[in-house]
C-alpha cells in the first residue's frame, strides 16, 4: 500500500512539476510578449503538454504543428521575435526560480 501512495505521489509532483513549466510560458507570452488571454492557453493533459495558441482559423495549434501555424501565431503578437528566446526560455527559468525557492525554504528550518 505505501508503494502505491508514493507513485501517485510521484505523479502528483510530476504534474506539479510541468504545470510550473507550463505556466513560465504561459505567463512570459500573457505579460512580456502581450498575448491576450483568449489567443493562449495552457494544454496541460494534451500528449506532449504545452501552451497552445489561437491561429487564424481561430483553432487552438501547438507548438509541434508541422505547418509552421504556431511560428505564425506567436509572430502576430511579436512581428520581430524580439521575445521569442524569453518566451521559449520562460518554462525553465520559471520552473527553476519555483523550485529552487520552494525548495530552500525548508533550509531555513534547520
Amino acid at each position: 500500500m505505501q508503494a502505491v501512495s508514493w507513485i501517485i505521489f510521484g505523479y502528483l509532483l510530476l504534474l506539479l512539476h510541468v504545470w510550473v513549466h507550463e505556466l513560465g510560458h504561459y505567463l512570459a507570452g500573457r505579460f512580456i510578449v502581450g498575448i491576450h488571454k483568449d489567443n493562449i492557453r495552457i494544454k496541460l493533459f494534451e500528449s506532449p503538454p504545452h501552451v497552445a495558441l489561437k491561429g487564424e482559423d481561430k483553432q487552438w495549434v501547438a507548438p509541434n504543428d508541422k505547418d509552421g501555424d504556431y511560428i505564425e501565431s506567436y509572430l502576430k503578437h511579436d512581428p520581430q521575435g524580439k521575445w521569442s528566446f524569453l518566451y521559449i526560455m520562460a518554462g525553465f527559468i520559471f520552473q527553476n526560480g519555483y523550485f529552487f525557492q520552494s525548495g530552500s525554504v525548508p533550509l531555513f528550518y534547520f
